[in-house]
């Protein structure tokens, strides 16, 4: 199981939320400053946990997304980070939406020289075709995918480009669903099986996000776990990715949900590699066990 904490060490609750779903195994796709130093806190606590691959902290652009990010603005400082990460320990680098384009670049030609991998996001000023030829291992929460499927791919690329607000990438991706191209997508996804490019789709965090707007969210009994300022914070209007969605913006995150479900089902049909990830602290993105069969397609 994938997950991308944006917390330094994982919290109690948190561990004590992901046994419940008997995993055994899990990787942090979002981790601490020094890997090294991060194990042997964790080893020293002696309490029983699953077994833990950690990345790289989140690796982005000169104004990045979540604090606790490396911000990188150029190929130098891009490959000074996969050096530094690689010293440290990460298992692998994880970068992010807003990376320069020279700088991903420059961090795909670094990791692979050292022989790390680097996974995550598909930046916004990259493609998802020239990700899965660059050798991103694993692309998250589909980023890019439904852009690359598009008959209309080009102009939206063009489009995107420079938008930080989730809300203009969102209307961007809404457009990239109602142009899907069958042939198109069919090449895109033998390029990932050819390029061993595997897919984390997350779809139980596409899913709880899709529906924040349901007041029956706040029942769940697995709340107990979480901090009360955790669950504050997943309040829709404390959330800058969310505060200013409406009603008929809910409905697009619902429509777009489904339209992610049946392009999973498509990519697992065409061969491509799908990875089971949560992204743990988003809202209610730890689904049990028993739930995975009814939120996955066929």
């Amino acid at each position: 199981m994938c997950t991308a904490p944006r917390t330094p060490v994982p919290s109690k609750p948190t561990i004590a939320s992901i046994s419940q779903t008997e995993f055994s195994a899990y990787a942090r796709c979002g981790g601490p400053s020094n890997a090294h130093e991060w194990r042997a806190q964790h080893a020293a606590a002696d309490k029983p946990s699953p077994s833990i691959f950690v990345a790289s902290p989140i690796v982005d652009g000169p104004k990045p997304v979540w604090p606790g990010s490396i911000a990188v603005a150029n190929e130098a400082q891009g490959r000074e980070v996969v050096a530094q990460q690689k010293d440290r320990g990460a298992d692998f680098i994880k970068v992010y939406s807003l990376l320069p384009r020279d700088a991903y670049f420059a961090i795909a030609d670094e990791a692979r020289k050292r022989g790390i991998a680097f996974v995550g996001h598909v930046p916004i000023s990259v493609t998802v075709a020239e990700t899965s030829d660059a050798g991103q291992k694993s692309i998250e929460h589909l980023t890019g995918v439904a852009l690359g499927c598009s008959s209309q791919e080009e102009a939206l690329f063009a489009e995107v480009q420079g938008a930080t607000a989730p809300a203009a990438i969102g209307r961007v991706t809404t457009r990239a669903f109602e142009t899907y191209d069958e042939a198109k997508a069919q090449a895109l996804f033998a390029r990932f099986v050819r390029n061993g490019t595997w897919q984390c789709p997350t779809l139980t965090v596409l899913r709880s996000i899709s529906r924040l707007d349901d007041p029956q969210l706040a029942n769940d009994t697995r709340l107990k776990y979480m901090s009360k300022g955790l669950r504050s914070s997943w309040d829709p209007k404390n959330d800058f990715r969310f505060k200013a969605i409406t009603g008929e913006g809910w409905a697009a995150q619902r429509r777009a949900f489904q339209e992610s479900m049946k392009l999973v089902g498509r990519m697992s049909r065409a061969g491509v590699s799908i990875l089971a990830g949560t992204d743990v602290y988003n809202p209610y993105s730890l689904r049990p066990r028993r739930r995975v069969g009814r939120d996955t397609p066929t």
